[in-house]
């Protein structure tokens, strides 16, 4: 019969368990809550264990007597107060091992812990007087010397409270006789794991025996056997280490064998030193494994998170080390977000003694554990550079020197003490000095394959994006190169800036700088790193390390600066500049506002800047409180005057000094200024050194930016917002926030549409082609970048040393591609309208789709073939894709076509020198021997006896001798001279291909200003036919002089008036139908059709609203000064062409108080400006006072009412029409309003009884008036005015 498979086949034969109640550790009965409990009553637990013992325990002299009180310190752990006390196994105090001293000791700790701690690892106590403020009579120099020390600076020194506690504690217990000291000793036996913790990993010689050799190294990683060569503290095995699991109840029913495991509480586990690498270990990536994305430096992406360790970071405590289970599991995993947990992970457990095979099948029965929460780090940790005197809060102070109080304060730099510089590392001393110049930054500090975080920056590192500390006192923490874009992307979008450091030297080139210097120190032997970019929300570039960006919307930068016009003193001017650093764009200008900055406020609605640039001190409180209001989410800066915003001078100055518009290919290396820029300059200074007149803001804003260098839910846009391209997408967006104003331009547009839809099938196709096209506006300003010859120059991006260069390269060329694809994807776009191109009406539609030649000026479209044919065939697309390499085809590159025609030359002249001494000597099996440098060894047989003089023997073989001979030497210089300039050409040729593309900007950038219209005529026919409802095309008529209106009523009286009284019910649809009058405006004038039965006006040059309720209450502004500012400014700027949506206005103060202030606008609206007004209201009285005004027209929103109720209001029921018609609204009906708002019936009839009493006084005070105008005879009259008293 077959043996049977059970759970008990899995578990080799070990001695019987002993009992529950002995195996169960009690708290009080566990040394440290930081160490592995695996003691029970003195006795270990596990009996199968072996002890690790020391080769040599020779008792050696103390320094220290017993119970004498020390200073000790562990590896990786701050100074500590201990006493000496003897190991509770050996009954001594002292051993020796490979020829090192060590002394034990117990920790002044809650609760206690002992350890061996080498014997240069002590100093003496002495008394804390700085804690206790007491004088003692210390006993000797030293113990003045360690009080000292304890101080703040000073080497004992620990901002750790528990350090001071523990401090105290030995101070009291320094007036204790020794005697009596002896009774502070735990008595209570060590662990072995604790044994061995202190003894920098000293393994025992038992540990090589055949049980441990199943059990996986306990390494935080695997060490290849290079590694193990270089160090000697890796070769060794690591210590075994047990991993402590509660027993099951099930398993002991069962009878299972579990006499190898041991219970330990629950307060005592430690999870985070099971997944963490230990302090001991730091990470370095294997020559294996250098090329690995996953490789990490202190970051744990795979791994599930590192809950807070009940061991704190500072006690004289080891940590358990991680399983070797988990840590091999760990290297498969995938790379992932350290702040997004995996899904099922689970902590497998390791046993010693148990094979691998065995593990595995047991894991067949484990169930899954509960997934650990990443941990930002360990809450209360304190790091040293919280202690820098210069980085306290009440005494931090920017380079210059300045306080927090003081006026010139920079937030931007900070005042580090060069005695501070002098005593770091020069790599860390570099880190100090850029962090002095960019305190506000976070810097992401290149250091071989990684980017490293240091201190202050770690922290944040750590809280925000959820990496993991590396070991070490110090904050620090990093991530691989590879990940450098999501990392940043990160940190970019909470609002951080951040940093780009590079290595811009090798270890060589650091050599070669050092031998050339007279006299170098230890820190310029260290390799130069340099900041290659800023990046924040408002200047990102989505460069080849930055990766490609999904959002296709533009962030900007603006810088503004102010001058207040003291003529007029209620107005100021405003210098803009603002730039779309993702595709490279600037728009500069200067305007004069008025007291409400109506015309800066237009701005940042329609550009929204990400950040903005502000001259310290130079804004006055109104546009300041107006940026911090409007622009929440954004980041304010301020910069200093002159050295951080220069004036106008100074910026055009550095234009015209540095390299910024100089052209390559110009002999004379003349500045080309930009189009725009010309018109900001004076015309009478040659220098291009004075802004012209009225641009002086303008270039002084521009100067900032040079320095330095919201959703759309619920909006017009979103429903608009179809196009295909990112492109597209932007300047549709530039067209909803600037319609047009010209007829004949408007109709072009509606034509453009018009002709689009009447091709249905060439459009579909276009749409498709256009929905695989890249944001070609980005990628030309990618490879304008990459192309700069002076960037690559100038720039310390053209220095950097990036490890992971192949991978960029490849980024590169996959964007240039990309680019070539788009392109030729738009020549075959305009290719579909090739028949169709005469037949079409619009004149913008025609100059889209045409191809611009020298017959036909009617086309815009630039010709591509050329280029697209010359980059197609510069160079193998396939393989400079697969390899990351261009190699030019012949003709591409002059420098490169150079090289390879000298090698070629070079190597024709060998061959046919060969071929002579062949001929010379009689022998035809001579040739060529060698490799690299030895190339070109004549190799001639020993048969041959005589050889030419010239001939120098370099080498030989057994019946060959090989010669080297003067023209040879020549030859062969020659050719490695050709080689040497085909590498440096084929390093710079990707650059050259680049920039050759580049020449052409014009032609590209105009293939995508045609793409983008064509994209956006696109959508707009497209929601012109698919538009909610009825869609019309809007009719525009000629302004007049005399009328400005929508379509008239001859017969109406009011027909000439422009403005509109609109009542009607609560809830009816007045504010939205004002609204839906103000879109229809915006729709028609964009050039898309407007979702109406029938749409005829006049353009609009401005449309002014004032609707809804809102306040300013930071800036101290109410909801009724609100609605009188922007009253304010509608009747300052609106003009005869304008359009006014002005709602309920007078309604935030008392009723006569707002009717008259409404009353007053709707005249001068009426009769002083003339413009298109819709004006909403519910005062009645202000209706009546314009019935019979000629230039005002009376509307309201229809409704219908049902069972009417002049006593009961809550019985009536009211239907809304939402029908725009003549006539004014009998009443408002708000008794409905409150009905369906569901307040109680009760209140509304109390309301109505009191509404009633005021309609009667206000008829009464009517009648009485009446009465005064009247003559004494009208006994009618008076009759009436009896009866209404009674």
């Amino acid at each position: 019969m077959a043996k049977v498979n059970t759970l008990f086949s899995y578990f080799a034969k070990t001695p019987s368990p002993k009992t529950a109640k002995k195996n169960e550790l009690k708290r009080s009965e566990v040394l440290s809550p930081h160490k592995n409990g695996n003691t029970i009553s003195g006795k270990t637990a596990s009996t199968n264990k072996i002890k690790a013992k020391p080769k040599s325990m020779e008792e050696s002299k103390c320094p220290f007597e017993l119970y004498e009180l020390v200073w000790a310190k562990l590896e990786g752990y701050p100074w500590w107060p201990s006493m000496v006390t003897k190991h509770p196994k050996t009954q001594r105090c002292t051993k020796t091992e490979r020829n090192q001293t060590y002394i034990h000791v117990q920790f002044f700790d809650d609760p206690p812990s002992r350890g061996w701690v080498k014997v240069n690892h002590y100093c003496c106590f002495g008394h804390i007087i700085s804690i206790f403020e007491t004088k003692y009579n210390l006993q000797s120099p030293i113990q003045v010397q360690v009080v000292r020390a304890f101080r703040k600076g000073g080497q004992f020194y620990s901002a750790d409270p528990r350090c001071k506690d523990a401090a105290s504690e030995a101070d009291k217990t320094m007036k204790m006789e020794k005697e009596e000291r002896s009774s502070l000793v735990v008595a209570m036996e060590t662990s072995d794991e604790e044994e061995d913790m202190d003894v920098d990993d000293e393994i025992d010689e038992h540990n090589s025996s055949k049980e441990n050799a199943e059990t996986p190294e306990q390494s935080p990683r695997k060490t290849t056997s290079k590694e193990s060569s270089h160090s000697s503290t890796r070769s060794r095995p690591a210590k075994r280490r047990r991993i402590i699991i509660a027993s099951d109840s099930e398993e002991e029913e069962s009878g299972i064998d579990t006499s190898f495991l041991v219970k330990i509480p629950d307060s005592s586990l430690n999870f985070a030193d099971t997944l963490l690498p230990s302090d001991g270990d730091e990470f370095k990536p294997p020559a294996s494994d250098e090329d690995d994305d996953d490789v990490s430096s202190g970051i744990d992406e795979a791994e599930v998170s590192d809950i807070e360790s009940t061991s704190e970071p500072d006690t004289p405590v080891k940590k358990r080390k991680r399983s070797p289970v988990e840590k091999k599991a760990k290297k498969s995993e995938s790379f992932l977000t350290p702040a997004v947990p995996k899904s099922g992970s689970t902590n497998k457990v390791s046993t010693p003694g148990i094979s691998e095979k065995t593990k595995s099948k047991l894991s067949l029965f484990t169930a899954p554990t509960e997934s650990v929460v990443a941990s930002s780090g360990v809450e209360g940790r304190t790091f040293p550079h919280m202690s820098h005197d210069f980085l306290q809060p009440d005494q931090i102070k920017d380079r210059d020197g300045n306080r927090k109080d003081s006026p010139d304060y920079s937030p931007q730099t900070l005042y580090v003490p060069d005695s501070f510089l002098n005593k770091q590392t020069p790599a860390m001393r570099q880190w100090w000095e850029m962090k002095s110049r960019h305190f506000d930054t976070i810097l992401f500090f290149k250091m071989g394959k990684f980017y490293e975080l240091f201190h202050m920056d770690a922290v944040i590192a750590v809280n925000e994006m959820g990496l993991i500390y590396m070991k070490g006192e110090h904050a620090h923490s990093g991530f691989p190169e590879i990940s450098y874009g999501r990392y940043a992307e990160c940190l970019i979008q909470k609002g951080y800036k951040v940093a780009r450091i590079e290595q811009t030297e090798t270890p060589d080139m650091v050599a070669e700088r050092c031998k050339q210097m007279t006299k170098s120190t230890k820190f310029d032997k260290v390799v130069k790193r340099e900041i290659c970019s800023i990046q924040t929300k408002g200047t990102k570039r989505y460069s080849f390390i930055d990766g490609d960006s999904t959002d296709a919307s533009s962030s900007y930068l603006l810088a503004i600066c102010e001058r207040v016009d003291a003529d007029c003193g209620s107005g100021q001017t405003y210098g803009v500049c603002f730039v779309d650093t993702s595709i490279g764009k600037f728009y500069v200008g200067q305007f004069e506002d008025d007291r409400h900055s109506s015309r800066l406020r237009t701005l940042i609605a329609h550009y929204p800047p990400a950040q903005v640039l502000t001259e310290r001190g130079k804004l006055s409180e109104i546009t300041r409180t107006l940026l911090t209001n409007s622009l929440p989410s954004a980041i304010h800066e301020t910069l200093k005057s002159g050295t951080e915003f220069w004036d106008s001078t100074k910026t055009l100055k550095t234009l015209t000094e540095s390299d910024y518009f100089k052209q390559e290919a110009d002999p004379d290396n003349k500045v080309k200024w930009p189009e725009t820029l010309k018109d900001l300059l004076a015309e009478d200074d040659s220098l291009c050194h004075t802004p012209a007149a009225g641009c002086e803001m303008a270039v002084h804003a521009l100067g900032a930016i040079i320095c330095n260098t919201g959703t759309t839910e619920g909006t017009l846009l979103e429903r608009l917002d179809n196009c295909s391209t990112p492109f597209g997408k932007r300047l549709l967006k530039q067209w909803l926030c600037a319609p047009l104003c010209n007829p004949d331009a408007i109709n072009d547009r509606l034509d453009a549409v018009d002709d689009l839809l009447s091709v249905p099938d060439i459009t579909a196709e276009v749409k498709e082609l256009l929905k695989k096209m890249p944001d070609l506006d980005r990628l030309l300003n990618k490879i304008h970048t990459l192309g700069s010859v002076n960037r690559s120059k100038n720039h310390p991006d053209g220095r950097a040393i990036f490890f992971e260069d192949l991978v960029y390269s490849k980024r590169k060329i996959e964007d240039f591609l990309s680019a070539l694809t788009g392109f030729q994807s738009a020549v075959n776009v305009v290719e579909k309208f090739a028949g169709k191109s005469q037949q079409l009406k619009s004149r913008l539609l025609k100059q889209t789709v045409m191809v611009a030649v020298k017959t036909n000026d009617e086309g815009r479209f630039p010709c591509l073939k050329d280029e697209l044919e010359f980059f197609t065939s510069a160079f193998d697309h396939q393989k400079a894709r697969a390899e990351g390499v261009i190699k030019p085809s012949p003709g591409v590159d002059n420098e490169y076509d150079s090289a390879m025609e000298d090698i070629r030359m070079s190597n024709r002249e060998l061959q046919e020198y060969l071929d002579a001494q062949k001929k010379r000597i009689g022998c035809r099996s001579i040739t060529y021997w060698g490799t690299a440098r030895n190339r070109f060894q004549m190799e001639v047989p020993d048969s041959v006896r005589h050889v030419p003089d010239e001939y120098e023997v370099t080498s030989s073989k057994k019946g060959f001798k090989r010669y080297k001979t003067v023209e040879i030497e020549r030859l062969f210089s020659k050719l490695t001279d050709a080689e040497d300039r085909r590498d440096v050409a084929l390093k710079d040729v990707m650059r050259r291909i680049f920039y050759n593309f580049d020449k052409s900007y014009e032609k590209w950038s105009g293939a995508v200003q045609c793409i983008a219209v064509l994209d956006v005529l696109i959508n707009l026919s497209h929601y012109s036919h698919c538009g909610d409802g009825i869609m019309c095309r809007p009719q525009f008529v000629i302004p007049s002089h005399d009328k400005q209106d929508l379509e008239n009523d001859p017969d109406d009286l009011h027909h000439h008036s422009s403005v509109v009284l609109v009542t009607g019910p609560n809830m009816g649809g007045k504010s939205t139908l004002m609204r839906q009058v103000g879109i229809i405006a915006v729709m028609a004038q964009l050039g898309c059709y407007v979702p109406a039965e029938k749409c005829i006006l006049t353009p609009v040059d401005r449309v002014f609203t004032r609707l809804g309720a809102t306040d300013r209450i930071m800036a101290g502004e109410s909801t009724f000064f609100v609605e009188l500012s922007e009253t304010s400014s509608i009747l300052r700027h609106a003009t005869k062409h304008s359009l006014v949506l002005l709602d309920e206005l007078g309604r935030g103060t008392a009723t006569y108080d707002g009717t008259a202030i409404a009353c007053a606008v709707v005249r001068e609206l009426s009769e002083t400006i003339h413009c298109r007004t819709l004006f909403s209201t519910h005062y009645h009285s202000l209706v009546e006072l314009f019935s019979h005004d000629p230039n005002v027209r009376l509307g309201h929103m229809a409704c219908m009412v049902e069972n009417e109720n002049e006593e009961d209001p809550t019985q009536e029921t009211i239907t809304f029409l939402y029908k725009f018609v003549k006539g004014a609204c009998p009443k408002s009906y708000g008794f409905n309003a409150a009905r369906l708002a569901n307040i109680p019936d009760d209140v509304i009839c109390v309301a109505h009884k009191k509404a009633k009493e005021f309609q009667q006084s206000l008829d009464r005070l009517k009648h009485f008036r009446s009465l005064c105008q009247t003559k004494m005879s009208s006994i009618k009259k008076l009759q009436e005015l009896q009866e209404l008293i009674n």
